[in-house]
């Protein structure tokens, strides 16, 4: 299952990045045809490479102008709700998984006084009102690549064998970089459902990254992004 924090962060982020590049919800329901869609974020632009069994739909547009926050619209209280939420949500009363007993015992102090900080409803209010739509339509460019069928038995044998089935939801990296990106690959086969979420690591190379850079380069955009620190680095020596 996903982390409390994590999950509401799909929940807001994820459902706000599938509504701008006019994305289906996978999750729903089983899919007439398999479907696998590579998700790439960073802090300005966002890549989703969507696998079909004929075909790779690339979508990738600028995200820096299509969500901003105000803090204006914020009360002084629920900006400091905000502010304790973000940091530490999800907040659990007498947490004993806590290492800070010091911040334990703040948190508590802090539902006391305020209860509602408990209700993970009111985040999500807090996160909607304060992220705040553009009024400029959203543009992306969205480009289509046949495949064959032996290239795309090749891409699913790589997912397969990289052990993604069975990878946890999300994946954390002890070598990460203070800014760095995060990617999602999401499938659904019809018979089955998978959701993975990794991010940058610069630790080295797995099955996972390596599959997943794999798809990004049969998409043809292996010269823009990167999931795999090999491949990464492979690019920088030939500039």
């Amino acid at each position: 299952m996903l982390d409390p924090s994590d999950s509401i962060g799909q929940a807001f982020f994820g459902y706000r990045i599938l509504t701008a590049f006019n994305e289906p919800n996978i999750s729903i329901k089983p899919s007439e045809k398999p479907i696998f869609r590579l998700i790439y974020e960073d802090y300005t632009r966002c890549f989703i490479v969507t696998l079909n069994t004929d075909k790779i739909i690339v979508k990738n547009g600028n995200m820096v102008n299509y969500m901003k926050y105000n803090d204006s619209v914020l009360t002084d209280l629920e900006n400091l709700h905000f502010g304790i939420l973000h940091l530490n949500f999800p907040i659990i009363k007498n947490n004993k998984k806590n290492k800070s007993a010091k911040r334990q015992h703040r948190l508590d102090s802090l539902i006391k006084i305020y209860p509602i900080l408990l209700d993970a409803k009111y985040y999500r209010f807090l996160l909607d009102k304060y992220y705040v739509l553009s009024k400029k339509p959203f543009v992306y460019i969205e480009n289509e690549i046949p495949i064959s069928n032996f290239q795309y038995r090749k891409l699913i044998n790589l997912i397969n064998a990289s052990g993604y089935w069975k990878l946890p939801i999300y994946n954390r990296c002890s070598n990460p970089p203070t800014d760095g990106f995060g990617f999602t690959l999401e499938a659904n086969t019809g018979t089955k459902y998978n959701f993975v979420e990794s991010g940058e690591c610069l630790d080295g190379s797995t099955n996972f990254t390596k599959a997943c850079q794999e798809l990004i380069k049969y998409a043809e955009v292996d010269k823009q992004i990167w999931v795999d620190v090999t491949d990464r680095n492979k690019n920088d020596n030939e500039q």
